[in-house]
Order: C-alpha cells, then sequence, then structure tokens
C-alpha cells in the first residue's frame, strides 16, 4: 500500500517467525494522515480476545484487512463480525500464495490453478464459520510479485468502498503503481488543472511565478504517476536496468522538459489554438479573465499536456516490467 520494499526506511518488519507483536502504526511518507495499523492477530499472548477490540481502537479505522497465511479460523471471523456491528468494512485476504504455486508446481499445477484452489478452499473454510459467500482477495507480498493476483482487484474494492470524502485523499495516498491506481489518480489530477492555472494566471505581471507553480504541479504529477526521479531509479533497479537504459526504453520526455527552463518556459507559454479536452469550471472575475485569459489557457493546455505524458509513461513503464517477469 505505501509502495516500500521490505528493506525501505518506514516499511514493516518481515521474516519466517512472527514479527508483529504490538500495535504499530506506518504513516505514509508524503500524507501523514494516512495510516496503516498493523496488529497482532486476536487471541495472541498480548492482545487476547477479550481486550482486542479496545486495544485495536476499531471505532477510528475506516476498514479493516484480516490477513491470514493459511486458513482462516473461529478468531478471524469472530473479528469480522465484531467489524460489521461497529458498520465497518472489513476484507479478507489470503497472503503467502506464491509459496502454494511454489509447493505445488511438484505436482504439475499451474499458477492459476493454485490460486482458484487456494481461493475455493478460504471460501468454502469461511462458509463454514457463517461466511457465506465471502470474497477472499488472493496475494503475495513480495515486491516482485506484488501486482499480480488479486491486489488490482483489492485497491478497486477499496476505492469503491470508502467514503467518498475520502477517497480522493485514498487514492493520492497509494504509492502502489498499478493501472486502476493511475487511472484513478489522473481523473483526480485532471480536476486541479483548472484551479491551478487560474492560481498562476493570476501572476500576470510575473511569469516567472506562475511558471513556478506549475513546475511544482508537474512535479507533483511526476511523483503520484512514479515518473519522477527516485521511483524510476527504483524501477530500474528492480529489473537490473541503468536509469539511463530505463528512461530510453520508456521514452522518458516529461522530465527533459521540466528539467530545462528555456524548454518548460517555451512550452508553458506556446501559442495554442481553441481545444475541447479540458472542461474548465472558471469563476474569476471579469477583470481577471481580462487580464490573465491568455495565460489561463496556455497554463491549462500546458497542464493537460505534461499531465498525460506523465501518464502515458507511466503505463509504459508498467508494460515494461510486465515483460520482465
Amino acid at each position: 500500500m505505501l509502495g516500500l520494499k521490505p528493506r525501505d526506511d518506514g516499511a514493516a518488519e518481515v521474516g519466517v517467525i512472527e514479527t508483529t507483536t504490538d500495535k504499530k502504526e506506518y504513516k505514509h511518507p508524503q500524507y501523514q494522515n494516512f495510516v496503516l495499523v498493523d496488529c497482532p492477530g486476536v487471541g495472541t499472548p498480548k492482545w487476547p480476545k477479550e481486550t482486542y477490540l479496545k486495544s485495536l481502537n476499531l471505532q477510528n479505522c475506516d476498514f479493516v484487512i484480516i490477513i491470514s497465511g493459511s486458513r482462516f479460523k473461529e478468531n478471524d471471523a469472530w473479528l469480522a463480525t465484531e467489524t460489521m456491528k461497529a458498520k465497518k468494512k472489513f476484507y479478507f485476504v489470503r497472503s503467502k500464495i506464491d509459496q502454494d504455486i511454489h509447493s505445488e508446481s511438484e505436482n504439475g499445477l499451474k499458477s492459476s490453478e493454485v490460486v482458484t484452489k487456494v481461493e475455493n478452499y478460504c471460501k468454502q473454510e469461511l462458509s463454514k464459520l457463517e461466511f457465506k459467500n465471502a470474497d477472499v482477495f488472493i496475494i503475495s507480498s513480495r515486491f516482485k510479485l506484488r501486482e499480480q493476483f488479486h491486489l488490482k482487484r483489492l485497491i478497486n474494492t477499496l476505492l469503491t468502498d470508502i467514503p467518498t470524502l475520502k477517497r480522493d485523499a485514498l487514492i493520492l495516498s497509494i504509492s502502489l503503481t498499478i493501472e486502476p491506481v493511475l487511472y484513478e489518480k489522473k481523473t483526480i489530477l485532471l480536476e486541479r488543472i483548472c484551479k491551478i492555472a487560474s492560481t498562476a494566471a493570476r501572476r500576470i505581471f510575473s511569469k516567472t511565478n506562475g511558471l513556478r507553480i506549475l513546475h511544482a504541479e508537474i512535479e507533483f504529477y511526476q511523483e503520484q504517476l512514479g515518473v519522477n526521479e527516485e521511483r524510476l531509479i527504483g524501477f530500474a533497479r528492480q529489473i537490473d536496468m541503468t536509469i539511463d537504459a530505463f528512461k530510453k526504453q520508456i521514452d522518458l520526455r516529461s522530465s527533459i522538459i521540466l528539467n530545462d527552463p528555456l524548454q518548460f518556459r517555451e512550452f508553458c507559454l506556446r501559442n495554442t489554438l481553441s481545444r475541447k479536452d479540458i472542461h474548465e469550471n472558471d469563476h474569476r472575475s471579469t477583470l481577471e479573465k481580462f487580464f490573465s485569459r491568455k495565460n489561463f489557457n496556455r497554463f491549462c493546455y500546458a497542464l493537460y499536456d505534461l499531465l498525460m505524458m506523465c501518464f502515458e509513461e507511466a503505463l509504459r513503464i508498467l508494460k515494461l516490467i510486465s515483460t520482465k517477469y
């Protein structure tokens, strides 16, 4: 959810023995209001069933993800029931599917067959615990496999279920570079264009300040869509490519424009024809419109074009990475 690798700063501890013995919060590096809380399972020595809900502080949670690396047990069903009583969403997640696939490969089963087998087994077990027709999400937390199996469906379900007022914040907080998240982020970022362009265009007597606002917004696009320098270096390492070769492979143009002050200025101040691909919501005064209309249009078009450029680069990254695994 945070887009971190096991050894990254701020990542949860992993290991072959139990590593979660106490409640621990993991805040998003950029969005401190987005907090994931990792808790031990129900019935562990420090977290007995009798005091579990109080320790969990369920009322402060937006949703609960119940994760099991094997089968779901009675205590898992109890937690799901209590979560429903509190009118909160819950999700059953079966992890470590990569281990099951490795084990079953000796029996000649394909990975898709193993996933179906595990999913059906989990549903049968949950049905015995009075959770009939329960939805189970099969995932692997291994960094190289995180985008396979049901992670995309889990993210889509979270985005559908979360309250509208918190939805945009959740989308922008998710650091996973997967297709559904990219499309959702693009929609949110498109809605920002007119407001940002209007703010920049008001600096009519100082184009440099207006361009600085646009520059910061494009950097935000790159960060959100995973095409900033830090994320690019991480992707290149992931598939054993040099950063220069990686940038060439995905035809990276946004950074070239952004890092060249003259080229960026020309891109933002170029003359443009009337276009219909931006639906503006312009509530500025007549005086503001009179003075800054020309720059407002230019800035809208520049932001739109650079956003779409970053978005297409992100899709090409996904395609390139998928061919390597």
